[in-house]
């Protein structure tokens, strides 16, 4: 590796999230603060879900487009996987709506 990558990801932050999945889907856990951050909050489709003060993207486009702007912010996302064999809770929550306040910080 040569100095000029080091350096680029020694500046780079990482955030390590939780990547559920059962047999017919996945879903990457983010905190809505990271969301509303990146100034995603009105971008996330109804395909997600939400619980609590946490979003959980699914994984065909609204966690690829997540991981993307993070990225271009200078964040790395790494990803600690969950698997169950059979459905996941997360179906069972509420479907994801934008929160009131989404100004980008």
């Amino acid at each position: 590796m040569n100095t000029e990558n080091q350096v680029q990801q020694s500046q780079q932050q990482i955030l390590s999230l939780r990547f559920f999945s059962d047999p017919g889907h996945g879903w990457l856990e983010v905190d809505m603060v990271h969301i509303i951050g990146l100034g995603l909050a009105n971008k996330i489709s109804d395909y997600s879900y939400m619980r609590e003060d946490f979003a959980y993207l699914e994984e065909d486009c609204d966690m690829l487009m997540f991981i993307n702007e993070a990225e271009n912010n200078g964040i790395l996302v790494n990803c600690i996987s969950h698997y169950t064999n059979t459905d996941s809770e997360i179906r069972s929550f509420a479907r994801y709506s934008p929160p009131f306040s989404t100004a980008k910080s």
